[in-house]
């Protein structure tokens, strides 16, 4: 599975969020659904499987529920600072941010 996305500035909204000491960097553009996130050692990840907890996972798609967009954007976010759960949330700053512009 390739789990690059590839982000075209023309098409792609960017969003900044924080939340504690995390910070995460935030792309969406229109896609399927995929979820990709950059941990601070350069590794990118399917959010399931670096967030791991279903709660997480919910809290980074609630702008998508909130909207009625889930599954019609994909995200590439890059995260760092703080735990698991604060980087969620970041996420998830990041991505309301992205949907607003």
């Amino acid at each position: 599975m390739e789990k690059t996305i590839k982000i075209d500035p023309k098409v792609a909204h960017y969003g900044t969020g924080r939340r504690k000491e995390a910070i995460a960097r935030v792309w969406i553009l229109p896609g399927s659904g995929r979820i990709i996130v950059r941990s601070a050692s350069g590794k990118e990840w399917d959010a399931k499987e670096y967030f791991e907890r279903d709660i997480l996972l919910a809290k980074i798609n609630h702008p998508f529920v909130v909207t009625e967009t889930l599954g019609k954007f994909d995200v590439y976010a890059t995260v760092k600072g703080s735990g698991k759960p604060a980087q969620a949330e970041a996420v998830m700053y990041g991505i309301a941010k992205a949907l607003e512009s």
